[in-house]
Protein backbone atom coordinates (compact mmCIF):
# COMPACT_ATOMS: atom_id res chain seq x y z
CA UNK A 1 0.00 0.00 0.00
CA UNK A 2 3.15 2.21 -0.85
CA UNK A 3 0.83 5.05 -2.66
CA UNK A 4 -1.93 4.98 0.27
CA UNK A 5 -1.30 8.26 1.81
CA UNK A 6 -0.71 7.44 5.36
CA UNK A 7 -3.65 9.03 7.39
CA UNK A 8 -7.17 9.67 6.60
CA UNK A 9 -8.14 13.19 6.44
CA UNK A 10 -11.02 14.13 9.44
CA UNK A 11 -14.21 14.46 6.85
CA UNK A 12 -13.25 11.30 5.21
CA UNK A 13 -12.56 9.13 8.40
CA UNK A 14 -15.98 10.18 9.63
CA UNK A 15 -17.79 8.47 6.60
CA UNK A 16 -15.90 5.54 6.93
CA UNK A 17 -17.17 1.59 7.94
CA UNK A 18 -17.49 0.68 11.21
CA UNK A 19 -16.33 -3.13 11.56
CA UNK A 20 -20.09 -4.55 11.83
CA UNK A 21 -20.91 -2.32 8.97
CA UNK A 22 -18.25 -3.23 6.85
CA UNK A 23 -19.54 -6.42 7.23
CA UNK A 24 -23.16 -5.76 7.34
CA UNK A 25 -22.21 -4.35 3.55
CA UNK A 26 -21.64 -7.81 2.45
CA UNK A 27 -25.09 -9.41 2.96
CA UNK A 28 -24.54 -11.47 0.09
CA UNK A 29 -22.04 -13.88 2.58
CA UNK A 30 -22.14 -15.21 6.06
CA UNK A 31 -20.92 -12.86 8.68
CA UNK A 32 -18.10 -15.23 9.93
CA UNK A 33 -17.10 -15.21 5.89
CA UNK A 34 -17.24 -11.33 5.00
CA UNK A 35 -14.67 -11.20 8.14
CA UNK A 36 -12.60 -13.68 6.22
CA UNK A 37 -12.63 -11.85 2.91
CA UNK A 38 -12.49 -8.35 4.53
CA UNK A 39 -9.17 -9.75 6.17
CA UNK A 40 -7.78 -11.24 3.16
CA UNK A 41 -8.54 -7.86 1.53
CA UNK A 42 -6.73 -5.89 4.46
CA UNK A 43 -3.87 -8.47 4.03
CA UNK A 44 -3.10 -7.93 0.63
CA UNK A 45 -3.79 -3.72 0.15
CA UNK A 46 -7.15 -3.87 -1.46
CA UNK A 47 -9.06 -2.70 1.67
CA UNK A 48 -8.12 0.01 3.38
CA UNK A 49 -8.55 0.98 7.26
CA UNK A 50 -7.30 3.49 9.81
CA UNK A 51 -7.47 3.97 13.12
CA UNK A 52 -8.40 7.00 14.82
CA UNK A 53 -5.55 6.45 17.57
CA UNK A 54 -2.44 3.92 17.71
CA UNK A 55 -0.21 3.09 20.81
CA UNK A 56 3.04 0.90 21.18
CA UNK A 57 4.36 -1.29 23.49
CA UNK A 58 8.57 -1.41 22.79
CA UNK A 59 10.05 -3.89 24.89
CA UNK A 60 7.69 -3.00 28.00
CA UNK A 61 7.64 0.64 27.46
CA UNK A 62 4.56 2.19 26.17
CA UNK A 63 4.69 4.92 23.69
CA UNK A 64 1.99 6.86 22.33
CA UNK A 65 1.23 6.51 18.42
CA UNK A 66 -0.72 8.92 15.91
CA UNK A 67 -3.77 10.30 17.04
CA UNK A 68 -5.12 11.34 13.63
CA UNK A 69 -6.52 8.55 12.27
CA UNK A 70 -3.65 6.50 10.54
CA UNK A 71 -4.07 4.05 8.06
CA UNK A 72 -3.22 0.51 9.41
CA UNK A 73 -0.27 -1.12 7.76
CA UNK A 74 -0.57 -4.18 6.24
CA UNK A 75 2.16 -5.98 8.18
CA UNK A 76 -0.77 -5.40 11.11
CA UNK A 77 -3.39 -7.16 9.48
CA UNK A 78 -0.77 -10.11 7.78
CA UNK A 79 0.27 -10.98 11.72
CA UNK A 80 -2.68 -11.51 13.35
CA UNK A 81 -4.03 -14.69 13.42
CA UNK A 82 -6.66 -15.29 11.06
CA UNK A 83 -8.98 -18.24 12.54
CA UNK A 84 -8.55 -15.55 15.66
CA UNK A 85 -9.23 -12.45 14.42
CA UNK A 86 -12.35 -13.31 12.35
CA UNK A 87 -14.17 -14.63 16.20
CA UNK A 88 -12.26 -11.84 17.95
CA UNK A 89 -14.48 -8.56 19.76
CA UNK A 90 -12.77 -6.26 16.59
CA UNK A 91 -15.68 -7.08 14.66
CA UNK A 92 -18.01 -4.97 17.51
CA UNK A 93 -15.40 -3.02 19.26
CA UNK A 94 -13.29 -1.66 16.69
CA UNK A 95 -9.96 -1.91 18.26
CA UNK A 96 -7.30 -4.61 18.22
CA UNK A 97 -3.61 -5.68 19.30
CA UNK A 98 -1.18 -7.16 17.49
CA UNK A 99 2.86 -8.59 18.06
CA UNK A 100 5.21 -7.81 15.81
CA UNK A 101 9.14 -8.66 15.76
CA UNK A 102 11.62 -5.89 14.85
CA UNK A 103 15.47 -5.78 14.65
CA UNK A 104 16.83 -4.29 18.28
CA UNK A 105 18.42 -0.75 17.42
CA UNK A 106 21.98 -1.99 18.60
CA UNK A 107 21.70 -5.23 16.54
CA UNK A 108 21.46 -7.65 19.47
CA UNK A 109 18.86 -9.52 18.06
CA UNK A 110 14.88 -8.30 17.78
CA UNK A 111 12.54 -6.92 20.16
CA UNK A 112 8.89 -7.16 20.47
CA UNK A 113 6.42 -4.00 19.22
CA UNK A 114 2.87 -4.46 20.56
CA UNK A 115 0.81 -2.25 18.31
CA UNK A 116 -2.72 -0.98 19.67
CA UNK A 117 -5.34 0.19 17.44
CA UNK A 118 -8.39 1.86 18.16
CA UNK A 119 -11.66 3.45 16.53
CA UNK A 120 -11.04 1.04 13.09
CA UNK A 121 -12.63 2.04 10.18
CA UNK A 122 -12.94 0.64 6.81
CA UNK A 123 -13.03 2.68 3.38
CA UNK A 124 -16.70 2.18 2.01
CA UNK A 125 -15.11 2.27 -1.47
CA UNK A 126 -12.61 -0.62 -1.03
CA UNK A 127 -15.33 -2.60 0.74
CA UNK A 128 -17.83 -2.16 -2.06
CA UNK A 129 -15.02 -2.98 -4.72
CA UNK A 130 -14.88 -6.58 -3.08
CA UNK A 131 -16.37 -8.70 -6.19
CA UNK A 132 -19.44 -9.78 -5.61
CA UNK A 133 -21.26 -13.11 -7.11
CA UNK A 134 -22.85 -12.62 -10.59
CA UNK A 135 -26.10 -13.84 -11.30
CA UNK A 136 -25.79 -17.08 -12.88
CA UNK A 137 -28.45 -17.70 -16.06
CA UNK A 138 -31.25 -20.00 -15.59
CA UNK A 139 -30.97 -23.65 -17.28
CA UNK A 140 -33.11 -24.75 -19.96
CA UNK A 141 -35.91 -26.68 -19.35
CA UNK A 142 -35.57 -30.10 -19.49
CA UNK A 143 -37.77 -32.30 -21.21
CA UNK A 144 -39.95 -34.89 -19.48
CA UNK A 145 -40.35 -38.30 -20.25
CA UNK A 146 -44.08 -39.66 -19.46
CA UNK A 147 -44.46 -42.07 -16.67
CA UNK A 148 -44.14 -45.84 -17.28
CA UNK A 149 -48.31 -46.26 -16.52
CA UNK A 150 -47.14 -49.92 -15.59
CA UNK A 151 -47.87 -53.32 -16.78
CA UNK A 152 -46.51 -55.43 -19.39
CA UNK A 153 -44.25 -53.94 -21.62
CA UNK A 154 -45.64 -53.82 -25.24
CA UNK A 155 -44.02 -56.46 -27.65
CA UNK A 156 -42.70 -55.22 -30.96
CA UNK A 157 -45.53 -58.18 -32.59
CA UNK A 158 -48.52 -57.75 -30.79
CA UNK A 159 -49.74 -55.45 -33.40
CA UNK A 160 -49.13 -58.01 -35.95
CA UNK A 161 -50.97 -60.45 -33.77
CA UNK A 162 -54.06 -58.97 -33.37
CA UNK A 163 -54.19 -57.88 -37.28
CA UNK A 164 -54.08 -62.17 -37.97
CA UNK A 165 -56.62 -62.75 -35.12
CA UNK A 166 -58.54 -60.02 -37.24
CA UNK A 167 -58.04 -61.48 -40.83
CA UNK A 168 -59.16 -64.87 -39.34
CA UNK A 169 -62.28 -63.87 -37.83
CA UNK A 170 -63.09 -61.94 -41.14
CA UNK A 171 -62.22 -64.77 -43.91
CA UNK A 172 -64.42 -66.94 -40.83
CA UNK A 173 -61.38 -68.96 -39.72
CA UNK A 174 -61.75 -67.86 -36.06
CA UNK A 175 -65.80 -67.80 -34.87
CA UNK A 176 -64.90 -66.93 -31.00
CA UNK A 177 -68.22 -67.13 -28.80
CA UNK A 178 -66.72 -65.75 -25.71
CA UNK A 179 -63.49 -64.23 -25.14
CA UNK A 180 -61.88 -67.30 -23.95
CA UNK A 181 -61.78 -68.19 -27.58
CA UNK A 182 -59.41 -65.66 -28.33
CA UNK A 183 -57.31 -66.99 -25.72
CA UNK A 184 -57.20 -70.07 -27.12
CA UNK A 185 -56.24 -69.13 -30.80
CA UNK A 186 -53.80 -66.57 -29.06
CA UNK A 187 -52.08 -69.99 -27.43
CA UNK A 188 -52.80 -72.57 -30.16
CA UNK A 189 -52.86 -71.86 -33.99
CA UNK A 190 -52.39 -68.04 -34.07
CA UNK A 191 -49.27 -67.68 -31.60
CA UNK A 192 -47.69 -70.48 -33.97
CA UNK A 193 -47.92 -68.59 -37.11
CA UNK A 194 -46.13 -65.86 -34.93
CA UNK A 195 -42.95 -67.61 -33.84
CA UNK A 196 -41.54 -65.39 -37.07
CA UNK A 197 -42.09 -61.71 -36.50
CA UNK A 198 -42.87 -59.48 -39.97
CA UNK A 199 -39.28 -59.74 -41.05
CA UNK A 200 -39.27 -63.27 -40.92
CA UNK A 201 -36.31 -63.53 -38.49
CA UNK A 202 -36.76 -65.62 -35.00
CA UNK A 203 -38.06 -63.64 -31.94
CA UNK A 204 -37.66 -65.82 -28.52
CA UNK A 205 -39.45 -63.39 -26.87
CA UNK A 206 -42.92 -64.37 -27.92
CA UNK A 207 -43.18 -67.62 -25.81
CA UNK A 208 -46.02 -69.73 -27.23
CA UNK A 209 -48.01 -69.19 -23.97
CA UNK A 210 -47.89 -66.01 -22.98
CA UNK A 211 -51.24 -64.13 -22.93
CA UNK A 212 -51.16 -60.11 -24.28
CA UNK A 213 -54.19 -59.01 -21.44
CA UNK A 214 -53.64 -55.47 -23.21
CA UNK A 215 -55.76 -57.10 -26.11
CA UNK A 216 -59.16 -57.00 -24.15
CA UNK A 217 -60.33 -60.14 -26.02
CA UNK A 218 -63.60 -59.67 -24.45
CA UNK A 219 -63.78 -56.09 -26.00
CA UNK A 220 -63.29 -57.55 -29.35
CA UNK A 221 -65.65 -60.61 -28.63
CA UNK A 222 -68.07 -57.79 -27.83
CA UNK A 223 -67.64 -56.35 -31.16
CA UNK A 224 -67.86 -58.89 -33.58
CA UNK A 225 -70.83 -60.21 -32.47
CA UNK A 226 -74.25 -60.64 -34.42
CA UNK A 227 -75.79 -56.74 -34.32
CA UNK A 228 -73.02 -55.36 -33.02
CA UNK A 229 -71.75 -51.97 -34.01
CA UNK A 230 -68.19 -52.21 -33.11
CA UNK A 231 -66.49 -50.38 -30.22
CA UNK A 232 -66.35 -46.53 -30.57
CA UNK A 233 -63.22 -44.75 -31.32
CA UNK A 234 -61.89 -41.62 -30.34
CA UNK A 235 -59.59 -39.54 -32.49
CA UNK A 236 -57.92 -36.22 -31.12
Amino acid sequence: MADVPPQASPDEFAGWLAPHDAVARLSHLQERDARGVILQGARHGVVRAAARSTSYLIAGNPRQGPTDSSVVPQTAWLNVDHSWFIRSTFWQSGQFEVDTQIADAHGFGTVTVTAAYFGVRFDPVTIDAIPRPTAQPQPAPVATIAADRGGRPRKSYWDDLWVEICRQIYVGDLKPADSDDFGRAFRSDVGHRFRLTSAGHSDRSRPGGERPTTFRFARARDAVKPGSRGNRVSVR
